[in-house]
């Protein structure tokens, strides 16, 4: 009995060692947020045209312990970082690659190999709504429900740390954050005068300035606004920041120092994703970067930031990825319940039991199937006629699963027929917009999105096209529901059972049915 508290404490040793390596980390990739949505879908890229921009590190920043050069600006926030437990012995802030601009990135200092966790920044530093909520700024946003979302509620965080000076907890990291309209760094549209960018997407792209505006009007009702410290260029700068260099990791927003100055490269294969730090079971949530392939000493450290929209990028991070190839061309659509339709309070029930929204936005383009979800969500949409039975308190607990797969043919074809009629009607759109106003008086980015959803467009056109035309090559409800009872099949003699069989043995009634 002497031995079990030692034994005890060298089988968890044991276990310790055994799941525990130098780098130890918990690698995912987090799923993008789901399409469904009540306000707009932030989250955070940048280049211009073909060209990537890199992350700037800010020049002539107010200080409160007077004017730093750059180098003294960086090895103050390289510092910060170790005393707060990044792990950053491997990387550090530096000159991007020429490719990428003149502006800051990541750098290694040490060569990695293919797989190895490079940074780690404990979410416990970063910026998130939580930690927003639970700051000094927090009775601020205790009714906030914004169009700007999570965004806005990390925006508020910033622009407080920001008003604190030398004396926020973040100083080291808010200096090297770049002024509004720095070219390369944060031209957004939402700072205006960017020409055409209302006129270029299917994405209302312009109308995020007057949300912000909104918010912000709302914020400058509340008794608590003084914690903000700010006027409305200054609640724009805070949104572009927080849009423009967060991440979706652990299941919400997050701007997390260091990785912020991540820059974007299409042929990484890699996504910030979430991870941990420490010895388990001591360790805690952080932000990760993973190197893609083995890096030298010196090389820039990229991450991709995943497959979106030309015109997402374009409103989260001023730049358009190059879309020479098929599956970079995306177009978004939204999609809704139609208040007028006789069931829609059974179907939004059905939607609210899934948490999910009346309207979701999709992004459509090349691809060998369509997106599964937004089929999904159409096909309850256009849920009518005969098919209206599903909708029964009965299946209820079974319908949204039902709606993974072709109800009838007559829903199929609903759902196509309103795909394409969205799309014809937004090509329409956009090649009149084309004809009206030349490509002469508009950036690269702009263009770019405009030609990207064009080509997405029609490819969704022809895929639906196409679609319609094997209607009834498809399995529908009632064969699969008769399937699963096992009645799809007609009774013969060879099945080797008789007439009887099917009646327990009894003799037949003499009570005439006709």
């Amino acid at each position: 009995s002497d031995m079990v508290p030692s034994r005890l404490m060298t089988a968890s040793l044991a276990l310790v060692l055994l799941t525990w390596c130098p780098t130890f980390a918990l690698k995912f990739i987090q799923p993008k947020p789901a399409g469904h949505r009540v306000v707009r879908n932030l989250q955070g890229y940048g280049s211009t045209g073909r060209v990537q921009i890199a992350r700037f590190a800010t020049v002539g920043l107010e200080s409160e312990v007077g004017a730093r050069t750059s180098i003294e600006k960086k090895a103050a926030f390289m510092d910060w970082l170790e005393q707060n437990g990044v792990q950053s012995d491997t990387a550090e802030v530096g000159r991007a690659d020429a490719s990428r601009g003149s502006g800051m990135g990541i750098r290694l200092k040490k060569k990695v190999g293919k797989g190895d966790k490079v940074v780690a920044v404990p979410l416990q530093l970063c910026m998130t709504v939580e930690t927003a909520r639970s700051s000094a700024v927090g009775p601020l946003l205790e009714n906030f429900d914004g169009w700007t979302g999570a965004t806005g509620i990390i925006a508020a965080q910033l622009l407080f740390e920001k008003s604190q000076g030398a004396r926020s907890k973040f100083f080291p990291w808010i200096e090297l954050l770049p002024p509004a309209r720095t070219p390369g760094a944060l031209e957004l549209p939402l700072f205006g005068g960017m020409a055409g960018v209302d006129k270029c997407s299917t994405r209302p792209i312009k109308d995020l300035e007057d949300e912000v505006t909104e918010d912000f009007e709302w914020l400058s009702e509340q008794e608590e606004v003084s914690l903000l410290s700010a006027d409305l260029e200054a609640w724009r700068w805070a949104v572009g920041i927080v849009l423009s260099r967060s991440f979706f990791v652990h299941g919400g927003t997050c701007l997390a120092p260091l990785v912020d100055f991540a820059n974007h490269d299409p042929a990484n294969l890699r996504e910030i994703s979430g991870g941990f730090v420490g010895i388990p079971p001591f360790a805690k949530k952080a932000v990760c970067i993973f190197s893609d392939r083995p890096f030298a000493a010196g090389e820039e450290l990229t991450v991709n930031y995943g497959r979106r929209s030309g015109a997402c990028y374009l409103e989260e991070y001023g730049f358009v990825p190059p879309n020479d190839l098929d599956e970079n061309c995306l177009v978004e659509l939204v999609f809704g319940l139609d208040e007028k339709d006789r069931f829609f309070d059974d179907k939004a029930d059905v939607l609210e039991q899934q948490e999910l929204d009346m309207s979701a936005s999709f992004d459509l383009g090349f691809g060998s199937e369509a997106d599964p979800d937004m089929v999904q969500f159409l096909r309850l949409s256009c849920l009518k006629g005969a098919d209206a039975f599903l909708l029964e308190p009965v299946f209820s607990n079974e319908l949204w699963g039902f709606m993974s797969y072709p109800v009838s043919e007559e829903n199929e074809r609903a759902v196509g027929n309103l795909v394409l009629s969205r799309c014809r009607t937004a090509l329409a759109t956009l090649r009149a917009e084309e004809a009206d106003e030349p490509s002469q008086g508009l950036g690269p980015a702009v263009i770019s999105v405009r030609q990207g959803e064009i080509r997405a467009l029609q490819a969704t056109v022809s895929w639906w096209t196409r679609d319609l035309e094997l209607l009834n090559l498809k399995q529908y409800y009632q064969e699969r529901r008769l399937k699963e009872l096992n009645l799809d099949k007609e009774w013969s003699p060879e099945d080797g059972q008789t007439e009887s069989s099917f009646s327990g043995g009894r003799a037949p009634g003499n009570v005439d049915w006709s």
